[in-house]
């Protein structure tokens, strides 16, 4: 399980912490992109003096261009208690997975940009694929990339996948799709439904395996009440 929140670092940044015995910031520490900071246990927390900075509670002043921060949500009431689903937040471009109300894994990701906003919504998990060739030819800017590796597609051809051409996760660049980096899809596409057993290449929902939840929102807006 994870502990949030949590920051990734998409920019170099220094970042201090808080001292509340002493009263005072503590020296400043360099952190390189790719770093996660643990927050819970952090009074204060400042990002390159003037970027923004972090509380206990988890409050992030949206400045701040050197992280991104993982925040937990409140489980939809159309997801059972036990099940696991995904939370995509648009605003930060983060992903957390959870089991139950339990966060098990967190990462940074790459959404629809300006013109192919990814849609926010309620969504399940249609079908896996270990790889496939994703396409959109008729886009006014077409696109043809094959073997995308470790694709889930949850509505209208947009999908959970790896992306192999581009390493700037955090920041919004896609064509709608929820871009990730390879390790943290394989991880992703392990942990949800409908399973996918050794040895096939994909697999589809079924009414017995409906297909894990996706939920997209913009900011941790309040939970969608139906399904």
């Amino acid at each position: 399980g994870r502990t949030l929140p949590l920051a990734f670092v998409v920019r170099s940044a220094r970042l201090w912490r808080w001292d509340a015995e002493r009263g005072r910031l503590l020296a400043p520490r360099r952190l390189e992109t790719g770093a996660v900071v643990p927050l819970a246990d952090a009074t204060v927390v400042q990002v390159d003096g003037r970027s923004g900075y972090w509380t206990r509670a988890g409050r992030l002043l949206e400045r701040s261009s050197s992280v991104r921060l993982a925040r937990a949500a409140a489980r939809p009431e159309a997801v059972p208690a036990e099940a696991r689903w995904v939370h995509v937040e648009l605003r930060s471009q983060t992903l957390v997975a959870y089991e139950g109300d339990r966060p098990r894994f967190a990462t940074v990701v790459s959404t629809g940009r300006r013109g192919f906003e990814t849609p926010t919504g309620l969504y399940r998990v249609e079908s896996k694929h270990v790889s496939t060739t994703m396409d959109d030819l008729r886009s006014t800017e077409p696109f043809l990339l094959e073997e995308v590796p470790w694709t889930q597609f949850f509505h209208e051809g947009l999908a959970l996948h790896a992306a192999y051409w581009h390493d700037r996760f955090g920041r919004r660049r896609s064509h709608g799709c929820v871009n990730l980096a390879p390790a943290d899809a394989r991880w992703l596409f392990r942990f949800t439904e409908p399973v996918v057993p050794g040895g096939w290449h994909g697999r589809r929902r079924l009414p017995s395996e409906p297909g894990s939840f996706v939920w997209i929102t913009d900011g941790l807006a309040e939970r969608p009440q139906g399904t």
